[in-house]
């Protein structure tokens, strides 16, 4: 058996109430097609960005847990007022998000910015400074498998922030490759958004380095590949034993 993440392998074992072999073998990404080097100013030139440009991707389901980002954003620009989030992605929470921020008077601070295609997304994250996924473990139990946005975010050389839940924690390293907060916290989430634009330069740019070196060596493809290629190359053995 394989899982995408360590989390995910540990939900396995207790749903099947034993502990079988479960090798973890995450997805991968193409570290050529997510680089630094696509870093677009037409990107904020478009989007009227001047300062702190935030990004959010990913599908709008509960359990991406984009309402409590929302909030965190009113407290935000409480101290960076010309911060601006850019919200890629649709879905079935569109409408409530977008409610919210028009109750919330943010319109000028977030941006729904809609589906985008897979070949443009490389420069929204090169371009971000800071990309964040407020996800959460809904009441049915529904949470992130493993997290690929922050695997592209992090090789696109963007500071990540995430919450600690589902496979999150596999890729982010807390105060070393990112940044963790408690799931659902809107107060915890500004405040750590809040500290990753204030912080030095070179700390911030440490924690990119590492970010991306991590996520070159673990989840680039043909690593991901090789392992896969090595799991079935044993077990043929194993078998042939």
């Amino acid at each position: 058996m394989t899982a995408v993440s360590s989390a995910l392998a540990t939900a396995i074992r207790q749903d099947l109430g034993y502990h079988p072999q479960i090798s973890v073998l995450p997805m991968g990404v193409c570290a050529q097609q997510f680089s630094p080097v696509h870093n677009s100013p037409e990107l904020k030139k478009r989007y009227g960005i001047t300062e702190a440009m935030l990004l959010f991707v990913g599908r709008l389901t509960q359990k991406k847990g984009v309402c409590h980002l929302i909030d965190a954003m009113d407290q935000v620009i409480k101290k960076m007022p010309e911060a601006k989030l850019l919200v890629v992605g649709g879905g079935e929470e569109e409408a409530n998000i977008r409610r919210q921020i028009e109750r919330m008077n943010l319109g000028r601070q977030v941006i729904m910015v809609g589906a985008v295609a897979n070949a443009e997304l490389p420069a929204y994250y090169a371009t971000a400074d800071i990309f964040i996924g407020p996800s959460i473990q809904t009441k049915g139990g529904d949470t992130e498998g493993f997290g690929l946005t922050f695997v592209e975010a992090a090789l696109s050389g963007c500071l990540v922030i995430g919450s600690e839940v589902g496979g999150i924690g596999d890729i982010i390293e807390h105060e070393k490759t990112g940044y963790l907060v408690p799931p659902g916290n809107a107060e915890a989430l500004a405040e750590t958004i809040i500290q990753a634009l204030q912080q030095q330069e070179q700390v911030t740019e440490e924690m990119k380095r590492q970010g991306r070196a991590k996520c070159l060596a673990k989840y680039d493809w043909p690593i991901i590949a090789g392992q896969y290629a090595a799991l079935l190359h044993n077990e043929s053995c194993d078998r042939k034993k």
